[in-house]
Parts: structure tokens; C-alpha cells; sequence
């Protein structure tokens, strides 16, 4: 178990490692003569797509919607994981410090994730394995223009990447929307 455990963990090295343009190595078993076998898989771009939306719920309440499209195969962990884990790369959302936002609720993952037993740590993890919306609601403190930045964080899988996704919420003339780059 000790050797599986380490050649896991040295073939998640090697493709953690790799440019983000080059090709990404898999391990699977095959299920007839329980033979590894390596997958190759060249990730020449993003294997995911993520849109941001703001909509009005009343007059000083809004609810930001950040939305992920996953090509197959490719994952991430869930806000939702257990974070007495440990895992580095869940994904999460942060804003700056701010006087004209209020976050109100916890994020709102739909569809909701379920929890695996994660083959290289061990323990249990939510992973993300299809397109997910997550909703959080907010309050504007100020009737003021403004700008807030924002930082949309998470590690994709099997690319093994670190995304960092900045987004910022402008109000202007009253009226509010978010606009995002990647970093």
C-alpha cells in the first residue's frame, strides 16, 4: 500500500510540474487483468470555462452567480470539503476588504457535490465532476460608485494547475455588474 501510495504521489508530482502545454501522464486499472496503463492527455488550453452574472433580488440585495463548465474528464474540489483535510486547491471565493459590500449566506453550490474517499490522501473530499453554479448573495451598503476586487481560487484536475480568476464587482450609476480575467 506504502509503494502504490508513493508512486501515486510521484506521478502527481511529475504532471504538477509540467508546462501547462504539455502532456499530462494518468494512471488507471484496468478492470479485466488489473494491469496500470498510462493515459496520455495534452491540455493545450483551460479544460473548464467559467462565467459570472449578477442579478437584482431587491433593491439593495443581489446575488453574484459563478458558473463552471468542465470539459470531461477534468474535476476540482468542492467548497464543501471538509476542511480539517487539509487539501491545498479547494476552490473558493474571496473579495477585498470593503465599506459598500456585505456578504450575506454561505456559497451556494447547485448541483450539490458528493463525497469520494480521495485515492491519493486518503480521506474524503467533495470533488466537483460536472458543471456547478455557485450563488452568493450580498448586500450594497452605498448608494456610491465603486469597485471591489475578487479572486476566484482553485486547483483543476488531472491538469493539476492552480487557477487564480480575478473578478471585479463595479457599481456605477447604480447600476451593478462583474467583469473577470484570469490572472
Amino acid at each position: 500500500m506504502k509503494n502504490l501510495t508513493l508512486i501515486g504521489l510521484l506521478l502527481m508530482s511529475i504532471s504538477c510540474s509540467l508546462n501547462k502545454n504539455e502532456v499530462i501522464v494518468e494512471t488507471h486499472k484496468n478492470d479485466i487483468n488489473g494491469i496500470s496503463y498510462v493515459n496520455m492527455r495534452n491540455f493545450q488550453e483551460d479544460p473548464y470555462e467559467i462565467d459570472f452574472d449578477v442579478n437584482q433580488i431587491n433593491k439593495d440585495e443581489y446575488s453574484m452567480l459563478i458558473t463552471m463548465n468542465l470539459d470531461e474528464g477534468v474535476y476540482y474540489f468542492s467548497p464543501n470539503t471538509n476542511p480539517k483535510y487539509g487539501y491545498s486547491g479547494v476552490f473558493k471565493i474571496t473579495l477585498e476588504p470593503n465599506p459598500n459590500l456585505l456578504m450575506q449566506d454561505s456559497l451556494i453550490e447547485t448541483p450539490k457535490s458528493y463525497e469520494y474517499r480521495d485515492s491519493i490522501y486518503g480521506g474524503p473530499a467533495n470533488f466537483v465532476k460536472e458543471n456547478t453554479t455557485y450563488e452568493q448573495k450580498f448586500k450594497v451598503l452605498t448608494e456610491n460608485d465603486f469597485d471591489v476586487k475578487g479572486l476566484v481560487q482553485f486547483t483543476i484536475e488531472p491538469k493539476c494547475t492552480y487557477e487564480e480568476i480575478v473578478f471585479v464587482l463595479s457599481n456605477k450609476s447604480g447600476k451593478l455588474s462583474v467583469k473577470h480575467s484570469k490572472k
